[in-house]
């Protein structure tokens, strides 16, 4: 029993051998050729890069003096960016690579929000629209307030800790003195 026990342990680690080298499903190993033709069209992600720009070049088609560098921001650099950690080969390799998923999180925590807030959109859409002005934002604030509130003045104890680290802190202080 113990030589079976032996000798099918030893078959699985042979198996463990042999099944990186044929199970293996991903992309084929990157190389300089391969970083600028590996890509792979997100659907998703196309849809959203469209509505975006969709609704920024309807913005600035409204907005006609809107400046020429910050549609160069949003457009050009910011949906460029995304377009690129998505779809190229950073998106295609970031499930196998460990510096590709780190070159794709840079991207799209970093490099695009910089981008695109450059290009300014929530002041375009004021400026284009400006019939959805002061009485149209008001349930806005006010639900923007609403959150704050919930956020900064909680009910019991408990519910302060999570809310805002410092003032927990404060609390629990004055009680234990």
């Amino acid at each position: 029993m113990g030589t079976a026990l032996a000798s099918s342990g030893l078959a699985g680690l042979a198996g463990l051998t042999r099944a990186p080298g044929s199970g293996y499903h991903g992309p084929p190993a990157l190389t300089v050729a391969r970083a600028f033709t590996e890509w792979a069209l997100d659907p998703w992600m196309l849809a959203l890069v469209l509505i975006l720009g969709g609704g920024y070049l309807a913005g600035v088609r409204r907005q006609r003096d809107w400046p020429v560098a910050r549609r160069i921001w949003f457009l050009g650099l910011g949906l460029g960016f995304l377009v690129i950690a998505t779809t190229s080969w950073v998106g295609v390799y970031q499930p196998v690579l460990f510096y590709a998923r780190a070159v794709q999180t840079v991207l799209l925590v970093l490099v695009v929000p910089l981008f695109l807030a450059l290009g300014r959109p929530i002041s375009l859409a004021v400026a284009a629209f400006p019939r959805a002005g002061p009485n149209q934002a008001r349930p806005c604030r006010r639900a923007a307030a609403a959150v704050a509130w919930l956020a900064w003045e909680p009910r019991s104890r408990l519910e302060g800790w999570p809310s805002w680290p410092g003032r927990s802190r404060l609390d629990t202080g004055a009680r234990l003195r």
